[in-house]
């Protein structure tokens, strides 16, 4: 019990650790706010399309808000997307995961680890090549909403906010590339979070139960046992990882007045200095980006569960007010989960002065309330199968069978406090 205070209070009196958590649950909350506002346009879009009116589906005043304070790009976004006229910045509709996906998922991570892990050196320079293709489209997708909403309330010449937009990705990179500050690279990190989560769903709680049970196993046996196998800790390994830079290595052949950072951390994970001092004795705390992304797509479900009733609720609550305007139960409580699960992370890394996956506390705390909560509506029969349709509310989902490799990567779940 006295091991347990003093890391508790260790933790209390470490800022880097709560902004750490402050900034992984607010991307969570963000990104699926963010996707369930593209979904309500995509629905209104495609039912635009369709007969010329939106669609009228019911949405959380949550998400209302978040339309709101959006401005107008967004829906002109989405129109474009279902009406084939004009430029989709916003891609079309969302991707759901299908079963035999999310089971293989760990075993792709897997292998993709192992590469890394053996030839990083070799593939660095494609990782960083594959890490600026993706930020900057992740980062466009970020900031564009905001530029355009700007440029309305100014009365601004509207083709301006994509020239305004590429001009802050091309500083954000620019500085990371430079830097390697941990500040841009936490940006970009929040960047691609909230991407992939916009355009990846699961259509159901089979599907989520499989991937979470999934990655539960996987980060488990990369934290705890790949030393054992492999001599090191991979999972440490890769998360810890500094790629060479590109810009440095460019530099020195041309003779260039510059001098960016040699080696570069990529952005798949979320770092901040212990004790805000960046230098090599303090260390950082991680967060990998997938102890964020894999619990928001969950927790994104529960929000649409929430939101627009599982068939079943929808049948008993036909004649009643609709429940999508109150907040999510279901979500809150997998929120308030995820917030206990990766402070448990922190607790027992101190405690045991070793790297913990995230995802051995994130998962059980975010889907038992959920299943509780789920159990005593009486649906999680009908949300362990519910079809594409029930899972959007309004629309269909286009279906994958296959998740890119690369994407394991970003599965990274360690978390590390360096003494």
């Amino acid at each position: 019990m006295e091991s347990l205070g003093n890391a508790l209070h260790m933790l209390v009196q470490e800022p880097s650790v709560w902004l750490c958590l402050l900034t992984a649950a607010g991307i969570l909350v963000y990104a699926s706010l963010r996707a369930r506002a593209l979904d309500r346009l995509h629905a209104d879009a495609a039912g635009f399309a369709a007969d010329g009116s939106a669609t009228h589906a019911t949405h959380g005043t949550l998400t209302t808000w978040f339309l709101q304070m959006h401005g107008y790009h967004m829906q002109q976004s989405a129109h474009a997307a279902h009406s084939g006229s004009g430029t989709a910045y916003y891609g079309s509709q969302s991707q759901a995961i299908e079963l035999s996906a999310a089971v293989l998922f760990p075993v792709v991570s897997s292998v993709a680890l192992i590469l890394l892990f053996y030839f990083f050196g070799a593939l660095s320079w494609l990782l960083q090549l594959i890490t600026l293709f993706g930020t900057t489209i992740a980062l466009f997708y970020l900031f564009m909403p905001y530029l355009d909403s700007a440029m309305i309330a100014a009365r601004v010449w509207k083709p301006l906010h994509t020239w305004l937009a590429g001009a802050l990705v091309l500083l954000t990179i620019l500085g990371w590339v430079l830097s390697g500050h941990w500040m841009l690279n936490n940006l970009l990190g929040a960047s691609l979070c909230v991407f992939f989560v916009s355009f990846v769903r699961l259509p159901n709680l089979k599907v989520g139960s499989a991937l979470l049970l999934g990655l539960f196993c996987y980060d488990i046996f990369w934290v705890f046992f790949s030393k054992h196998l492999f001599g090191k800790n991979v999972m440490l390994e890769i998360a810890t990882q500094e790629a060479s830079n590109p810009i440095a290595t460019m530099a020195d052949a041309l003779h260039l007045p510059i001098n960016p950072v040699r080696m570069l951390p990529l952005p798949s994970k979320l770092m901040f200095p212990v004790g805000f001092r960046v230098d090599a004795a303090h260390g950082f705390v991680l967060l990998g980006l997938g102890d964020i992304v894999v619990p928001a797509i969950f927790l994104d479900l529960m929000m649409v569960v929430d939101m627009f009733g599982s068939a079943a609720r929808r049948e008993r609550d036909r004649d009643r007010a609709s429940p999508a305007s109150r907040f999510s139960t279901l979500y809150a409580r997998g929120v308030a989960g995820y917030v206990a699960g990766v402070v448990l992370s922190f607790v027992f890394n101190v405690l045991f002065a070793s790297p913990q996956p995230a995802l051995l506390y994130i998962v059980p705390c975010i889907v038992v309330p959920t299943l509780l909560t789920a159990l005593s509506r009486k649906e999680l029969k009908s949300m362990w199968s519910m079809n594409e349709a029930d899972a959007s509310g309004s629309r269909p989902y286009v279906s994958i069978d296959t998740v890119s490799a690369t994407s394991g990567s970003d599965s990274e779940a360690v978390q590390h406090i360096a003494p």
